[in-house]
C-alpha cells in the first residue's frame, strides 16, 4: 500500500512479513466493506436480470398475442379460380360475389413505331437542334389509393439516349413503368384503376405529363400519353354493386383477390349497345352533313336498318357521281385552267368524303356485328362465389399452450429465486483469498455466496402474488359471459400452491370453448378494454371493473414490478444516486476510500515503529561493540 521498504537489517527479523500479517488484521473491516459491496452488486445484477426476463416475456406477449390476432381464421372460396380469399382475425359472416363485370387494369400508352430509332439514339437527334429539346419534363400517376401522386420532374440533356431516357423514367418515383422495344414506346401506370377525386377534382387520366413531356413522347411516336384508360374492378357483393381501383382488396376481414370476370353478359351487352349507339349517331351525323354538302334529299331519320341503308346508298351514289363529274372536268380541255384546278379540288374533297363515310359506316357495321355475335353467344351462368371463414382451433390451442409454457417458465424462475437457500457462511471472497484457491473452488464458493440474493424478496413475492390473483378475475366485458373467467375456458393455477402461480390447462375444456365461441375466448385473453371501466352487470347493477384481457393485465402488472425494481436496482442509464442499491454502493465506496487512506497511515506507522526499533537495536549493537573493543 506504500512504497517498497527493506527492514530487519539490524534485528534480523522479517519485518516485511510481520507488517503484512499485521495489515491483514487491520484490513478486516475494509474486507467486510468490499464483501458488502460485492453483495450489493450481485443483488443489483440479480434484480436487473429479473427485469430483463420480464421484458422478454412482455415482448413475446406483444409480438404473438397483441400485435397479431390470436384468433386465426381460415377462409374458403367456393371457386378460387374466379375469386380467392384469405381470412384475417376480424373476418366475420360470409361474402357472396355474384358477378365480376370488370377487372381493374392500369392506364397505358402505346406509341406508333418510329423507324430508325433505337435505344442508342440520342433524344437530341429527334429535334431540329439540341436547343429545341426540353431540358426536363414531368410525370404524374395514381398511387395505390387511386389518388394522383406527386408530380415528378425528370431532367435530360443533349447526350441522353433513348435507353437512358427509359431508365430515368423507371428510376423515378413517378409511379409508371416504361419500355422501348422494336421502335415502340410503351408507358404503363404501376397502379391499376381510374383516378379518384382529389381536393374536389377528378383527373381525366391516371397518368399525366406537361407540355415538355408531350413534345418528347410525340417524337417517340406516343402522341397521347394514355391510349388505354385505367379501369376499376366492378363487381357485385352480397347484392351491392360496387368497385375498387385494384383487384386485391379487403371486405369484412376478408382479403379478396378477383381473378376473372364472370356472370357479366348483361354488362357486355350494355357496353356493346352503347358502342353501337355512338357509332350509329356518328354515322347519321356524317350522312346528314354529306347530304347537305351534296344536295341529297333525305327523309326523316330511319328507324330500321333497311331505311338507313337506303340513305347511305343515296349519299354514296351522289358522292360517286360527284367524283366522276369533277374528275372529267379536271381534264376537260374546254375549261380554263382555273376551272380545271377547282374541279380537281372538288374531286379530291369528294374522295375524302367517300373515305370518311366508309370509315364511320365500317365502325357502325363492326359495332352491329359485335352486338349480334354477343346476343347469339351462349353464356354459362356461374354460381356466385361464396367465401366463409372458420376458426383454426388447433392453431389457437398451440399458441395458448406455448404461452402457458413460457409463462410458467418465467413464474418458476422467479419463485425459485425467492426460495433459494442463503448460505451465510459463504461470504464473497477477497482478492487475497482468491489467490490461495483453485479456479474450480472459487466457482463453487461463489455459487453458494450468490445463492439467496433475492430470498423472500418483497418486490418479487408481492408481484407473484398479484400475477396469481389475475387468474381468478372475471371480465364482464366479454360478449359471451359464459366465458368471462380463465377457469371457464379450462385455464387455472396449479394445485401446488408452492409453484408460485404456474398455470395448468384442461385441453378438453379449452377446445370446447374455442369451438363454441372463439371470439369470446380471444376477448378474455387479449381484448384491449380499460383498467377501470363502467360495467353493467346481468342483474342491471352498475359497477367498475378491469375489462382488459388476461395477457394485457399481465403486461401491466409486470410493468409495475419493473418500476419497483428500477427504484431498488436501477437501470444501466441511471446514476448511483437514482436508485436505492446505488446509494448503498456509493456509501460503501466512500467508506472504502476512507479506509484505503487510513490503512496507508497505519502501515506507515508500523514501518516507523519498526524503523525506530531497528535504530535502537543498531545503536545498542554499536555500544556493545564499543564496550567489547575496550576489553579485548
Amino acid at each position: 500500500m506504500s512504497t517498497m521498504r527493506i527492514g530487519g537489517l539490524a534485528s534480523g527479523m522479517d519485518i516485511d512479513s510481520i507488517v503484512e500479517k499485521l495489515m491483514v488484521a487491520e484490513r478486516m473491516p475494509m474486507d467486510k466493506l468490499e464483501q458488502q459491496k460485492q453483495i450489493y452488486e450481485w443483488q443489483r445484477d440479480a434484480y436487473r436480470d429479473v427485469n430483463k426476463k420480464m421484458t422478454t416475456l412482455d415482448t413475446y406477449i406483444a409480438d404473438n398475442f397483441i400485435l397479431k390476432s390470436l384468433n386465426t381464421k381460415t377462409a374458403t372460396s367456393s371457386n378460387s379460380d374466379l375469386v380467392s380469399a384469405v381470412a384475417t382475425g376480424s373476418a366475420s359472416g360470409s361474402l357472396s360475389i355474384e358477378k365480376v363485370t370488370k377487372l381493374a387494369e392500369a392506364a397505358r400508352g402505346v406509341g406508333n413505331k418510329v423507324d430508325g430509332v433505337t435505344g442508342d439514339t440520342k433524344l437530341s437527334s429527334l429535334f431540329g437542334s439540341a436547343k429545341d429539346m426540353p431540358p426536363e419534363f414531368t410525370l404524374q400517376a395514381i398511387n395505390a389509393q387511386g389518388k394522383m401522386g406527386e408530380v415528378v420532374s425528370i431532367r435530360i440533356d443533349e447526350n441522353t439516349t433513348v435507353s437512358e431516357f427509359i431508365t430515368k423514367i423507371n428510376g423515378s418515383n413517378a409511379g409508371v413503368s416504361a419500355i422501348f422495344e422494336s421502335g415502340q414506346l410503351s408507358i404503363t401506370a404501376k397502379n391499376t384503376g381510374k383516378a379518384v377525386e382529389t381536393d374536389g377534382v377528378t383527373p381525366t387520366d391516371a397518368m399525366t405529363t406537361n407540355d415538355n413531356g408531350k413534345l418528347l413522347f410525340e417524337k417517340l411516336g406516343l402522341n397521347n400519353l394514355v391510349t388505354k384508360a385505367g379501369q376499376n374492378a366492378e363487381f357485385q357483393v352480397n347484392g351491392i354493386v360496387t368497385e375498387r381501383t385494384t383487384n386485391a382488396f379487403s371486405i369484412n376481414g376478408y382479403n379478396i383477390t378477383l381473378k376473372s370476370t364472370f356472370n357479366n353478359k348483361d354488362t357486355l351487352v350494355n357496353e356493346a349497345k352503347e358502342t353501337l349507339t355512338v357509332a350509329s349517331q356518328k354515322l347519321m351525323e356524317t350522312i346528314n352533313s354529306l347530304a347537305k354538302t351534296y344536295n341529297v334529299a333525305l327523309s326523316d331519320s330511319p328507324d330500321n336498318p333497311n331505311k338507313l341503308k337506303e340513305q347511305i346508298d343515296a349519299v354514296k351514289a351522289k358522292i360517286a357521281s360527284e367524283i366522276n363529274e369533277q374528275q372529267q372536268k379536271s381534264i376537260d380541255p374546254a375549261l380554263s385552267e382555273e376551272e380545271r384546278n377547282a374541279a380537281k379540288v372538288n374531286w379530291e374533297n369528294a374522295i375524302d368524303a367517300q373515305d370518311s363515310l366508309m370509315t364511320v359506316e365500317n365502325k357502325y357495321k363492326d359495332a352491329d356485328k359485335a352486338l349480334e355475335d354477343l346476343m347469339k353467344a351462349s353464356y354459362t351462368t356461374t354460381n356466385p362465389v361464396t367465401m366463409t371463414s372458420s376458426t383454426n382451433v388447433d392453431e389457437i390451442m398451440t399458441k395458448v399452450k406455448e404461452f402457458v409454457s413460457t409463462y410458467n417458465g418465467f413464474i418458476k424462475d422467479l419463485t425459485d429465486q425467492t426460495k433459494q437457500p442463503k448460505y451465510r457462511d459463504y461470504q464473497p471472497l477477497t482478492e487475497l483469498q482468491k489467490k490461495e484457491m483453485e479456479e474450480k473452488d472459487i466457482e463453487n464458493w461463489e455459487s453458494r455466496a450468490k445463492s439467496g440474493l433475492l430470498k423472500n424478496d418483497s418486490i418479487i413475492t408481492s408481484g407473484l402474488s398479484s400475477l396469481r390473483g389475475l387468474v381468478y378475475q372475471t371480465n364482464h366485458a366479454v360478449t359471451n359471459q359464459k366465458y368471462n373467467a380463465l377457469y371457464t375456458i379450462g385455464i387455472g393455477t396449479s394445485k401446488d400452491y408452492m409453484s408460485g402461480g404456474t398455470l395448468e390447462i384442461d385441453e378438453t375444456k379449452l377446445r370446447k370453448a374455442l369451438e363454441e365461441d372463439p371470439d369470446a375466448v380471444v376477448q378474455l385473453l387479449t381484448m384491449s378494454g380499460e383498467k377501470s371501466a363502467t360495467i353493467t352487470k346481468a342483474d342491471g347493477t352498475i359497477d367498475t371493473g378491469d375489462t382488459r384481457g388476461f395477457m394485457r393485465k399481465i403486461r401491466d402488472e409486470m410493468d409495475a414490478i419493473e418500476k419497483k425494481i428500477d427504484e431498488r436496482a436501477g437501470r444501466g442509464s441511471m446514476t448511483e444516486t437514482q436508485y436505492t442499491l446505488g446509494k448503498y454502493l456509493k456509501n460503501v465506496n466512500d467508506r472504502l476510500d476512507a479506509w484505503k487512506d487510513k490503512l496507508i497511515s497505519i502501515e506507515d506507522r508500523y514501518w516507523k515503529q519498526f524503523g525506530a526499533m531497528e535504530a535502537m537495536i543498531n545503536k545498542a549493537n554499536s555500544q556493545s561493540a564499543s564496550l567489547m573493543s575496550q576489553y579485548y
